[in-house]
C-alpha cells in the first residue's frame, strides 16, 4: 500500500552535535552525525531511547569497545535481571545494517550503570570477537528502561564511543521533554469488518498531532501497534496516524483470522508521546462466506497435497496475491505461506502451492480484485470451492 506512508509522521527529537572543540577531550573525534528518538518524551514516563550514530571512519566494535551514554540529573535507568517482567536497560543492544543487507543485525553485550556528579551513566560493551562497522554506517543504540526527568524543558545526553583500538568519538544530543495530549480518545467505533480486515474511526482529540491504534488477541493481553507493515521499520521509528480512521489487516504480523476476536484501543499523540488510551473495543471478524459455484452444486474442498491447480474459463493474471486465501474447513484458520502463480504455458491454469496436512480439508477463496481477465471469470474444474465476488473491505 504505497499511500500508507503519506499518512504517517515520524516522532523524533532533534539532535545537535557538539562542535565546540574546547568541550571535547583532546584525543576525541566528533561523531559525524547523531539523532535521538524515544517512545516517550513525557516527564516522568519510562521510555525506550534510540540513538542513531554515525562515525566518519570505520569503527571496531569487537570485545574491548564500549559506548557510554550520560543522562543528566533527574533521569533514572531501570536495571534488573534479564528475566524480570521489565528488565529495562539490561536489554540494551546495538543494531546496524550494512549496504545491501535486507535486515538489521543485532549486537548484544554487557550493560553497566553508575551514578556520577551530573546524573546517571549507561555503559554498553559489545561481546563479539570481530565486528568492524564501515565508515558512515548508521549505528543504532537502543536503550529500554529510561525514566525521564520529571521536569519539562530542554535536556541532553552525552555520548562517547571507544572502539577496540582505543579511538574515541564523542558528541551530544539535545532534546525537549513535554506533555502529551491529556484527553483520552473517545467514540472508537467499528466502521466495517470483513473476514480479513477492519476499519475503525474515532473522534478527534484537541491538541493531537496524530494517533496510534493498538491491537491484541486478548482483552488484557499485550497490545501491539495495528499497522500493516510494507517494510521493516528502522529502530526507534514511531508512526503516528494523521487521520481519525484506520484500516488494518495484520499484514507483516501474520494477518487476521476469519471469525477471530480482536481488541483495539486508540491513543492521541504529539511530538512528546501518547495520552491515555481509549476504552477497549472488541471486534469479532465474520467467518469466511464464499460465493458458491452453482455448477459444482455446492462446496467442494481442496484435497491435501503440496500443489493444486485451478482451471478457469479464460486467460487471467494475478493482480493481488493477498486476495487469494486458503482456509482450514473445520477451524476457519487461514493457511500461511500460500503461493499462487499463473501457469506459463496455459494462462487459464492457476497453480496453488502450500504446506497442507494430510486428512485436513481446505477452502480456497478468490476475493474481488485477486484475478484479472476479460469478462466474468468462472472456475471450470470442480476440485475447488471458490469466491470471486467477496470483498475484504480494504
Amino acid at each position: 500500500m504505497p499511500c500508507i506512508f503519506r499518512r504517517y509522521i515520524v516522532m523524533t527529537a532533534v539532535c545537535l552535535m557538539l562542535v565546540n572543540s574546547l568541550t571535547l577531550a583532546a584525543a576525541a573525534a566528533e561523531l559525524s552525525s547523531a539523532s535521538l528518538a524515544a517512545s516517550s518524551l513525557v516527564p516522568g514516563q519510562e521510555a525506550r531511547y534510540t540513538l542513531k550514530l554515525r562515525v566518519a571512519t570505520a569503527l571496531n566494535l569487537a570485545k574491548g569497545a564500549s559506548v557510554a551514554v550520560d543522562f543528566p540529573s533527574g533521569f533514572n535507568l531501570v536495571y534488573k535481571d534479564g528475566f524480570a517482567a521489565d528488565p529495562g536497560c539490561t536489554l540494551a543492544r546495538l543494531e546496524y545494517k550494512n549496504s545491501g543487507d535486507r535486515h538489521f543485525a543485532v549486537v548484544y553485550g554487557t550493560v553497566d550503570t553508575a551514578r556520577n556528579q551530573t546524573g546517571v551513566q549507561l555503559i554498553f560493551k559489545p561481546q563479539v570477537s570481530q565486528l568492524v562497522i564501515p565508515a558512515e554506517t548508521e549505528l543504532y543504540l537502543i536503550i529500554p528502561g529510561v525514566i525521564n526527568s520529571g521536569k519539562k524543558g530542554l535536556s541532553q545526553v552525552d555520548i562517547r564511543i571507544t572502539d577496540a583500538g582505543g579511538a574515541l568519538f564523542q558528541g551530544t544530543c539535545a532534546f525537549t521533554l513535554g506533555l502529551a495530549p491529556a484527553a483520552a480518545t473517545r467514540q472508537v467505533r467499528l466502521v466495517e469488518a470483513s473476514s480479513q480486515a477492519v476499519r475503525l474511526a474515532w473522534d478527534p482529540v484537541a491538541g493531537a498531532k496524530g494517533y496510534r491504534v493498538l491491537v491484541s488477541s486478548q482483552a488484557k493481553g499485550e497490545f501491539i501497534s495495528a499497522l500493516d507493515l510494507t517494510r521493516e521499520p528502522t529502530p526507534g521509528e514511531v508512526w503516528l496516524l494523521t487521520e481519525t480512521s484506520h484500516s488494518f489487516a495484520g499484514r507483516g504480523n501474520g494477518g487476521l483470522s476469519p471469525g477471530g476476536t480482536y481488541y483495539f484501543k486508540v491513543q492521541a499523540g504529539n511530538e512528546y508521546g501518547f495520552g491515555p488510551a481509549s476504552p477497549v473495543l472488541r471486534v469479532v471478524l465474520p467467518e469466511v462466506k464464499p460465493v458458491y459455484n452453482r455448477q459444482n452444486n455446492g462446496i467442494i474442498l481442496v484435497a491435501p497435497g503440496q500443489e493444486a491447480v485451478v482451471a478457469v474459463d479464460r486467460p487471467v493474471k494475478i493482480t493481488d496475491q493477498s486476495g487469494i486465501g486458503l482456509y482450514e474447513k473445520d477451524t476457519g484458520v487461514k493457511v500461511k505461506g500460500v503461493s499462487a502463480v499463473v501457469d506459463e504455458k496455459d494462462p487459464r491454469l492457476i497453480r496453488i502451492s502450500a504446506k497442507l496436512r494430510s486428512g485436513q480439508q481446505y477452502l480456497l477463496v478468490f476475493y474481488a480484485g485477486a484475478l484479472e481477465g476479460r469478462g466474468q471469470i468462472k472456475v471450470t474444474n470442480n476440485n475447488f470451492s471458490f469466491a470471486l465476488a467477496a470483498d475484504r473491505g480494504r
